[in-house]
């Protein structure tokens, strides 16, 4: 079921990735094959737009120009285009296909869901964000174990910055334990960027009752939608269909290209 405003969302998606944000440190620059784009501590990266397999080497050659020796995000944005490139990227050229991103828009009234036993949510401010940065990190690695401190410098410099501008971050605690984490843009369209659960706490409804509460939220602020994105073969996006996210408004296929020393 599509939502009632499918295509100016997918529009405005596909602009996040055209455009620069620099109050969140992102710049980017059309070049002859895509867009190009650079981040501080989210890095390099390069949404293609128009390229032939036999315009691989040539393009690669630009990207190694442009970016220097460092590992470089590669997203193709169209189905067709990526069946057609995949052979070129990977078996020719080397680089590393990953995950195919679905964003999807939530359709229909809020969910609703029961509140965990000893479950609540906080809004992060600064003094809470490394426990949100911790937290994500665990929950991403499928480890209770505490990230490197490298990682975790990371993502505090990235999480701040967009702390300064649209990026919002809510933490659920059981019991005053750090549980999952929730981290979104707000805007008109409220984009679900990052959603994690500590191993210790899974399968106890702390994520469905996390995203049923901002849904909720969403609708009493008026937001025109919520978005969120997940890997089209893995299992999260079940809980998001089931939850109502329903209208696929962009796509994109990733691939990791580091050059050669």
């Amino acid at each position: 079921m599509p939502h009632p405003d499918h295509d100016a969302i997918a529009q405005t998606v596909r602009g996040w990735f055209t455009y620069s944000a620099p109050e969140m440190g992102y710049q980017r620059e059309q070049r002859r094959f895509g867009v190009y784009g650079r981040h501080p501590s989210a890095g390099d990266e390069v949404m293609i737009r128009q390229l032939a397999p036999a315009e691989v080497p040539e393009f690669l050659a630009d990207v190694r120009d442009y970016f220097g020796g460092a590992s470089v995000r590669l997203y193709v944005e169209d189905r067709a285009l990526d069946e057609t490139l995949r052979p070129a990227l990977t078996s020719q050229a080397g680089c590393v296909a990953d995950e195919r991103q679905g964003y999807l828009a939530h359709v229909g009234p809020p969910p609703s869901a029961p509140t965990p036993p000893q479950v609540t949510l906080e809004d992060v401010t600064p003094a809470m964000l490394e426990t949100w940065v911790i937290t994500k990190l665990q929950g991403f690695a499928d480890s209770d174990e505490r990230p490197a401190e490298d990682a975790i410098a990371a993502q505090m410099a990235l999480r701040q910055q967009e702390m300064a501008d649209v990026g919002r971050l809510r933490l659920a605690r059981v019991a005053d334990d750090p549980a999952a984490i929730l981290g979104w843009y707000e805007d008109s369209d409220r984009f679900i960027y990052n959603l994690a659960t500590r191993l210790p706490y899974r399968q106890r409804g702390v994520a469905r009752y996390l995203l049923c509460d901002f849904l909720a939220e969403s609708q009493r602020r008026g937001a025109r939608s919520s978005l969120i994105n997940a890997d089209t073969a893995g299992t999260s996006i079940n809980l998001y269909r089931r939850l109502g996210f329903t209208d696929e408004v962009y796509w994109r296929a990733k691939y990791t290209y580091t050059p050669e020393s």
